[in-house]
């Protein structure tokens, strides 16, 4: 073979291999990177304020001393408010504080005979709440659980059937407030929930100046409640 045909079949080779080389290297520059095993999408985050409203049932038990007549049982009534809270999200875990104020709009009769007969009315009107919020997200799903503070605003009126003679008497309890729900997004803006919230505001000692009276009350209060909220 001459050195003509030897340097041709040299220059051949090398103009194949090049040719391969620049397409092995185009492949690579428009191929998508590999996406890492690990690494999880999330399509909402739970991160950021909302302000929103509820409407549901309350159950408030407001009892008396034994020996009065209707001395315990549930009032049942519609309630409704408003609420506002803040959320932070780390991974799946979610967390923050929440501000309620609620109507209720419960309340309850008694009478008793000592002496004199006495009708009273117990009613639980205003409450607010201050609580903290844990939860576990799935994607747009949030269980959680809340725990915190509650004032309540009690009103009770005490009449001597016998004399007419009358008391009235307003007071704020504290309590503690316990719940559970289930919220869910429903766009990136607008989020749903259902939840169940326990108040207890203890046992307290209302007088009745007019009347030399004193009685022992206690309060609890169960809600169902269905809320919309709007996240910024």
């Amino acid at each position: 073979m001459s050195h003509f045909a030897l340097r041709a079949a040299a220059a051949g080779v090398l103009l194949t291999v090049g040719a391969v080389g620049a397409s092995a290297a185009d492949l690579n520059h428009y191929a998508p990177a590999p996406v890492p095993a690990n690494v999880v999408a999330y399509a909402f985050n739970w991160t950021g304020a909302y302000v929103g409203a509820n409407i549901g049932a309350n159950w408030a038990n407001i009892g008396l001393p034994s020996g009065i007549t209707g001395n315990s049982g549930n009032s049942t009534a519609l309630a409704g408010g408003l609420q506002a809270g803040y959320l932070w999200q780390a991974g799946q875990i979610v967390y923050g504080l929440e501000g309620d104020v609620d109507y209720n709009g419960n309340s309850r009769s008694f009478s008793y005979v000592n002496g004199n007969t006495y009708s009273e009315r117990e009613k639980l009107d205003w409450s607010f709440g201050a609580r903290g919020r844990l939860g576990y997200a799935f994607d747009r799903f949030l269980p959680f659980v809340s725990g915190g503070i509650t004032f309540a605003n009690l009103n009770s009126r005490l009449t001597n059937v016998t004399t007419g003679a009358s008391d009235s008497n307003s007071r704020l309890r504290t309590g503690y407030q316990l719940g559970a729900g289930l919220e869910y997004a429903v766009t990136n803006n607008w989020t749903v929930r259902g939840e169940y919230i326990f108040s207890d505001y203890g046992r307290y000692t209302v007088n009745y100046g007019n009347n030399g009276v004193a009685l022992r009350h206690n309060v609890t209060d169960d809600a169902l409640r269905f809320s919309i909220n709007y996240k910024f």
